[in-house]
């Protein structure tokens, strides 16, 4: 009888290790699956769509065209205010330092940031979603660039990129940190279809 009860303890240890370990298992990929969805399962946007820079980088009449493929309901204004922001139920960012933007924008690189942190105050307060963009790859995460997008992470709801973009361990910490849905394409060619899955 002591036999079978100690046989029996035996059995159910080995059970309960077994269970725990496919729970972990099972577990371990969706916590990954957070933060690098090859597209959004679920549209987190809604029309009407600001488009807009952090930086001015020269890429944001890709985003425009792009959000004209789609036939999205959006206004390109890459100056827009954060006391305009009302009006709009989702914003993009496509963010990159451009001195040369900035220059022709007639600002400071700090009245750049000062009106990107306007645009994000509005975003807190209206519970907007917002989709940070970068559509540069090797060579385009530079230190402005990057302020830029530490300071925009905190109030992303989805960001989209390029697998050959600088930094990518350093990036993809930052967003995990604050459990924002990533997804890398190959190249600008591939952003449509993620994109549009934020809406649709």
């Amino acid at each position: 009888m002591r036999k079978f009860f100690m046989s029996y303890g035996v059995i159910l240890i080995l059970f309960s290790i077994g269970v725990f370990l496919m729970f972990w298992h099972s577990e371990k990929p969706k916590e990954q699956m957070m933060y690098t969805w090859p597209n959004l399962p679920a549209p987190i946007g809604h029309e009407r769509v600001l488009l807009t820079l952090a930086g001015q980088p020269s890429e944001g009449r890709i985003i425009d065209e792009l959000a004209r493929q789609l036939h999205l309901d959006a206004d390109y204004r890459p100056m827009v205010l954060g006391t305009d922001v009302y009006d709009y139920r989702t914003i993009v960012v496509a963010v990159g330092y451009s001195p040369l933007g900035v220059y022709d924008s007639r600002r400071t690189l700090q009245e750049e940031k000062d009106r990107i942190q306007g645009i994000l105050k509005e975003v807190r307060f209206r519970e907007i979603p917002l989709i940070m963009i970068h559509l540069d790859g090797a060579g385009r995460l530079d230190p402005q660039t990057m302020e830029f997008m530490k300071m925009i992470a905190p109030y992303t709801s989805y960001f989209l990129g390029l697998k050959s973009m600088e930094n990518q361990m350093e990036l993809q910490k930052i967003f995990s940190e604050y459990r924002v849905p990533i997804t890398l394409v190959n190249s600008v060619n591939d952003f449509a279809t993620p994109f549009n899955s934020a809406f649709r």
